[in-house]
């Protein structure tokens, strides 16, 4: 399968169950679920304790909506990244508040 000769649309269809499963690992802070379907060069960079840090550091990446909106794709040499519109639960209430004081 070349990758590279798809429609931005079907690398969607491809990536969104990707991208489920990494929201859903990362709400339960769930480093196995996490990182299952990494590359063994991103395993490398997604060390469990760092991770770990971060979630416990940053409550946004453990309350992520489900729902996401996939925004488009890079595609260079043989890779290629699938962009996200990703938010999260906790987030809206951070806006409304940053919006009500600064405006």
């Amino acid at each position: 399968m070349d990758l590279l000769k798809k429609t931005d649309d079907e690398i969607f269809q491809i990536a969104d169950p990707f991208w489920v499963d990494l929201v859903k690992a990362s709400n339960q802070q769930d480093y196995g679920g996490f990182t299952k379907n990494f590359s063994e060069t991103m395993l490398m960079g997604a060390h469990e304790v760092e991770i770990g840090k971060q979630w416990a550091n940053n409550k946004l990446l453990s309350a992520l909506t489900e729902e996401a909106n996939p925004l488009g794709c890079l595609k260079r040499n043989d890779h290629i990244t699938v962009l996200y519109k990703q938010t999260s639960q906790t987030m809206p209430d951070c806006l409304k508040k940053y919006y009500n004081h600064s405006h």
